[in-house]
C-alpha cells in the first residue's frame, strides 16, 4: 500500500527510479548501514524486529492475512477457528460432516486441498495406515489384479509393516507420505533396513512416492502394472532401432519415467509403428572430484518403455547395438533400491559392484527435490550463514531430508 501510495508500484522492482537506487547503494556498499541507521532513527533498534512492538505488530499482520488466504482456500464444509502454535503451526477447524475439531498442518491442509481431498484428520486421519493415496493404491490394484492383496502385512517382514502385498508374486508395495518418511520421523537407514529385510525374507518390495503419486500418476500406475506383469507387450524384433534427438528425448523420460529426464549424449530409441516406445540413454561416466578420467566408458543412465508397456527384449537390442556402434570398453549404471532390484542389469550381463550408503532429498512445499539445488554454497549465495552447514540452514528454514535406500552399481566390462 505505501509503494503503490508513494511510487506508484506494488512491487519495488517495477520502479526503475527505486530500482536504480537499489543498485547504487549496493555499489556503495553501505546499504547495510543505511538499513541499521533508518531502523534505529525510525524504532530504536538496528533492526524493525528487535523493536518488541514492531515484532508483534508485524506477527499479527502476518497471521490477519495468512488467515484470509486459508479461508479463501477452505471449502464450505469446513470452519476455520485458528491457529494452534507450537513447534509446528497447526490449523484448526471444525468440520461440518462429523461435527468435530480437528487439527492439521499447513503442509497437509495445502496437499490434501490442492488435490480435492478432505482436510478432516476425523474423516480421514493422517498415519502411515489409513493414507488417502494408499486407499487409491490399494483400489487400483485391487481393479487391475485378480490374484490375492492384503493390506497392512505385519508378518512378512516383521517388525516392519507393508503396505500392500501380492503374495502369489512375493511382492510388496509401498506408499511412502513425504512429511512421514522424513528424518523428522524415519532415521537415514530407515529406508535401507526394510529394503534388506525384504530381500532376507525373499520379497521384492518398490515404494510409490506421495509427490510422484500426485504429480506423476499416470507414471506410478504404469510403473505398478508392469512390477505386477499387466503391461501391453510388444516384441523388440518388430521394433526400428533409431537414435533420437535431445528434445525427444526430454519429451519421453519426463512423460514415461519416474525419474525424469537426465543429461545424455547418446539416445537409442525402439520404434514400433513409428511411434516411441522404448529408450536407453547414455553420457560420460560421471567423475566424483578428484576422480580418475575413465577411458571410453560410458554410463547408462536412463533406460524405460512407454506407459503401460513392456518391450519384451528391448533392452538387451538397444544394448548389442550401443556396444557395436560405439565399441565403449565399459558400461556402468545404478539400480535404485526403492524401486528396482537390478535383475534387468543381471540379466544383460552386468556384474554387482556395490551399494552405495542412503542419499537424499530435501523436502520442499511437498515435494521432494535433489539435494544438488539446495547445496551450501548456493545457501550462501543467497545470504545465508556461512558458518553453518547445509543441513543446519536447511533445518532452520523448516526443510527436512528424505533419506533413500542407496543404490546399486552395476559394471558391464565388453572386452
Amino acid at each position: 500500500e505505501t509503494l503503490l501510495e508513494n511510487w506508484g508500484v506494488t512491487n519495488a522492482s517495477k520502479s526503475p527510479e527505486l530500482l536504480n537506487k537499489r543498485i547504487e547503494s549496493f555499489k556503495k556498499g553501505n546499504y547495510k548501514e543505511n538499513f541499521k541507521k533508518t531502523s534505529l532513527e525510525r524504532y530504536g533498534t538496528e533492526h524493525p524486529w528487535s523493536n518488541k512492538e514492531i515484532h508483534i505488530k508485524t506477527i499479527n499482520f502476518f497471521y490477519k492475512n495468512y488467515k484470509n488466504r486459508i479461508i479463501q482456500k477452505t471449502s464450505t464444509e469446513f470452519e476455520f477457528i485458528g491457529f494452534v502454535k507450537d513447534n509446528n503451526t497447526n490449523l484448526q477447524f471444525i468440520c461440518k460432516k462429523c461435527n468435530q475439531n480437528f487439527e492439521i498442518l499447513t503442509y497437509q491442509f495445502y496437499y490434501r486441498s490442492n488435490n480435492n481431498n478432505s482436510i478432516c484428520t476425523k474423516c480421514f486421519p493422517i498415519s502411515e495406515n489409513s493414507s488417502i493415496d494408499q486407499a487409491e493404491i490399494f483400489n487400483f490394484i485391487k481393479e487391475k489384479y485378480k490374484g490375492e492383496i492384503i493390506s497392512n502385512a505385519r508378518s512378512i517382514i516383521s517388525p516392519y509393516e507393508v503396505d500392500i502385498y501380492l503374495p502369489e508374486l512375493k511382492l510388496g508395495i509401498e506408499f511412502n507420505g513425504v512429511f512421514w518418511h522424513s528424518e523428522k520421523f524415519k532415521n537415514k537407514n530407515y529406508h535401507l533396513d526394510k529394503y534388506n529385510k525384504s530381500i532376507e525374507n525373499g520379497m521384492r518390495l518398490i515404494t510409490i512416492w506421495e509427490d510422484d503419486w500426485t504429480i506423476k500418476n499416470e507414471i506410478c500406475k504404469s510403473f505398478i502394472l508392469n512390477k505386477i506383469g499387466l503391461s501391453n507387450r510388444i516384441f523388440a524384433r518388430n521394433c526400428q532401432i533409431k537414435e533420437i534427438t535431445n528434445g525427444e528425448s526430454v519429451e519421453f523420460l519426463n512423460d514415461n519415467h519416474l525419474q525424469g529426464n537426465c543429461i545424455s549424449s547418446k539416445r537409442v530409441g525402439l520404434f514400433n509403428n513409428n511411434t516411441l516406445v522404448s529408450l536407453m540413454t547414455f553420457s560420460s561416466v560421471r567423475l566424483p572430484v578428484g576422480g580418475k578420467n575413465k577411458q571410453n566408458t560410458l554410463e547408462l543412465t536412463r533406460f524405460c518403455n512407454l506407459n503401460n508397456t513392456s518391450v519384451i527384449g528391448g533392452a538387451s537390442k538397444i544394448l548389442k547395438y550401443v556396444i557395436e556402434k560405439y565399441k565403449p570398453e565399459c558400461i556402468e549404471t545404478y539400480s535404485d533400491n526403492l524401486i528396482s532390484d537390478g535383475n534387468l542389469y543381471q540379466k544383460l550381463g552386468f556384474e554387482y559392484s556395490h551399494t552405495s550408503r542412503p542419499g537424499y532429498w530435501y523436502l520442499i512445499n511437498g515435494v521432494r527435490e535433489h539435494r544438488f539445488n539446495w547445496r551450501k554454497q548456493r545457501l550462501v549465495d543467497m545470504g545465508y550463514d556461512k558458518n553453518k552447514t547445509e543441513e543446519e540452514i536447511m533445518l532452520e528454514l523448516g526443510n527436512h531430508r528424505i533419506y533413500n535406500a542407496g543404490n546399486k552399481k552395476w559394471i558391464l566390462n565388453t572386452i
